[in-house]
């Protein structure tokens, strides 16, 4: 099956071409992964720091997410046109992994140096932003959050559902031993399907982009679309989340407070890694693998052709 001709409708053609272009980029070591990873978790820190700051100070929610949504996906463009890796837009692999049609170690390998820059690269950022003064007001003891850090403070609350409304109640003080079995059950559920339709969307990304035939200016409207959508919603995203997290850290350990003269605690960060983000992690990956099952599916007249093609490539 040659997949580089044109003759492919747009939907075959993004979806095969999209689907080699993963594996074969998986084949890369993982120190390159990592790198490449950790350049586009600086992307992300960029292009949310500029949504955060957009829409802080916006009172319409309606208004404020819109903001948000068209802000966010320049993310996408910076990957593009100067370089790294998304390991969500790479899970679009994971049906040919768990069906053995690819080399297990190497894309794992590949997939988790990915994840891991992303990570510290989110993380990196949100704590030069803080060291630049961007969370406070520089009035007064210098500790106060500005409309900015506050935003994101209520964003990192509201993103683990029920537990932060105890966290709010507690002041974030003891919030472990107030917390309920009902609270956390309902909170890992939300952040899980959440999850799942985050990376039903994201995963797409590659896919929808090679599906204009290599027309920018619909593949970057293809990527402004499928970010604009998970943003505006709020779908939960694992790697965008760390980047709310690594602010929040820094808002402790310079013992800022919120507008309300709340200290911020350390306990908020513990409590989006383990109720909104291993979930959240879980729930982009069925997210990811059911999308990828429902292509399949509708490309399975060419699928077994392509599978071969794909197969003889890695000989």
């Amino acid at each position: 099956m040659d997949i580089n001709t044109k003759d492919l409708s747009y939907q075959e053609y993004g979806y095969f071409s999209g689907i080699k272009t993963i594996a074969d980029l998986l084949q890369n070591k993982g120190t390159r992964h990592f790198f490449f990873g950790l350049i586009s978790g600086v992307w992300i820190g960029f292009s949310y720091s500029v949504a955060l700051v957009a829409s802080s100070t916006i009172e319409n929610p309606s208004l404020q997410s819109l903001v948000l949504g068209m802000i966010f996906p320049t993310v996408i463009w910076l990957i593009f046109f100067i370089g790294g890796q998304f390991f969500t837009a790479y899970t679009a692999i994971l049906p040919y992994l768990y069906r053995g049609i690819l080399n297990k170690r190497e894309a794992l390998v590949g997939l988790m140096c990915v994840y891991v820059g992303n990570v510290l690269g989110s993380i990196i950022f949100s704590f030069i932003f803080a060291l630049a003064a961007c969370l406070t007001n520089i009035t007064g003891d210098g500790l106060g959050l500005n409309a900015t850090g506050q935003f994101i403070y209520n964003t990192g609350v509201k993103k683990i559902y029920y537990i932060g409304i105890i966290n709010e109640n507690l002041k974030g003080v003891g919030v472990w031993n107030g917390l309920t079995s009902s609270s956390i059950l309902k909170t890992i559920a939300i952040c899980f399907f959440s999850g799942i339709l985050c990376n039903s969307l994201v995963s797409l990304t590659i896919i929808g982009g090679k599906s204009t035939k290599g027309s920018v200016w619909p593949m970057m409207m293809m990527w402004f679309i499928l970010i604009f959508t998970f943003v505006t919603v709020g779908y939960q995203h694992s790697v965008a989340n760390w980047a709310i997290i690594g602010y929040i850290m820094m808002m402790w350990l310079f013992h800022f407070h919120t507008t309300a003269g709340v200290d911020v605690s350390l306990s908020l960060s513990m409590l989006m890694i383990v109720f909104n983000i291993i979930p959240c992690f879980l729930g982009n990956l069925v997210g990811a693998s059911l999308m990828g099952e429902m292509l399949i599916s509708i490309n399975r007249e060419k699928w077994k052709e392509f599978i071969v093609t794909l197969k003889n490539a890695k000989e």
